[in-house]
């Protein structure tokens, strides 16, 4: 008896561990974004740190799970910092298309 109830705990935990990670490979729990990124390998003045193969553009396409963006918000007269604020009080968008906040923290950091 004492022997199916570690049995029976040994299962809950492996499967508590294993559904998350299973449904973060399926991302029915992290939405993936596709975009385009144009390259163009002849600009004027930027250095040339690649050895590049044709001389046409090329179109580089990544598939990103999550992006960080951080920002310090100040007060237009004073330049204090604003704190208190929630994810409603951002608006995030790519190419004009308006983009879901899915997570949101506020560091506390020593000024």
């Amino acid at each position: 008896m004492k022997h199916r109830h570690l049995t029976l705990l040994f299962l809950a935990a492996f499967v508590s561990l294993v559904v998350p990670l299973f449904l973060l490979q399926t991302g029915n729990l992290v939405t993936s974004q596709t975009r385009d990124r144009r390259v163009n390998p002849n600009t004027e003045g930027a250095p040339d740190t690649t050895n590049r193969m044709p001389a046409s553009t090329e179109v580089v396409k990544v598939d990103v799970d999550l992006v960080t963006i951080d920002a310090l918000v100040l007060q237009k007269n004073t330049a204090r910092i604003v704190g208190g604020l929630k994810k409603e009080d951002f608006l995030i968008y790519e190419d004009g298309a308006k983009q879901e906040i899915t997570h949101f923290s506020q560091d506390s950091l020593p000024l």
